[in-house]
């Protein structure tokens, strides 16, 4: 597979695992995922319009800092693509620790592929969602809402940072 190929797998997978939670430079209400694509499929043309296509994505994290600082992200999305754009149609996951496990749900979510020189060299994006269940030490987060951002470090490999809101 080419890396544009791996860049568009991995988009799905960074879009869900971003939302997912832990936390970042030490705060309980930012957190930072360093994620894996760990199956994915192509995005499928739709067949309607030229770049319009379908694809569903899983993918793995760990959470460095916060509520959830240790835990393993487990996740999924689907996206659809239009082009080098992808909109969210469904994401959600589980982050299990010792002591911990939250749920959640993205609700909204953009990405964009970034390119250099027609081609694909990586994706950024931005979403939000909220936690569906928390129990141990993050049942403070159940029911409340996150933000988050992301982007491309490798093929299959992405970073998110999350904002508990």
């Amino acid at each position: 597979m080419n890396y544009r190929t791996h860049l568009l797998r991995c988009l799905g997978f960074a879009v869900s695992v971003v939302m997912c939670a832990g936390a970042f430079a030490q705060s309980e209400h930012v957190s930072k995922l360093l994620c894996y694509a760990v199956g994915n499929s192509q995005p499928e043309p739709i067949g309607d319009r030229e770049g319009h296509a379908v694809a569903a994505d899983q993918y793995t994290c760990r959470v460095e800092g916060g509520l959830l600082d240790g835990g393993v992200v487990t996740g999924g999305t689907i996206w659809e693509y239009d082009k080098i754009n992808a909109t969210l149609l469904s994401g959600s996951g589980v982050i299990r620790k010792p002591g911990a496990v939250a749920a959640f749900q993205n609700t909204e979510s953009k990405l964009t592929m970034t390119l250099s020189e027609g081609k694909v060299t990586g994706f950024t994006g931005t979403g939000r969602g909220h936690w569906t269940m928390a129990t141990g030490t993050a049942a403070a987060l159940k029911g409340k809402t996150y933000s988050y951002t992301f982007t491309a470090t490798g093929p299959f490999e992405f970073v998110g940072n999350v904002k508990y809101e």
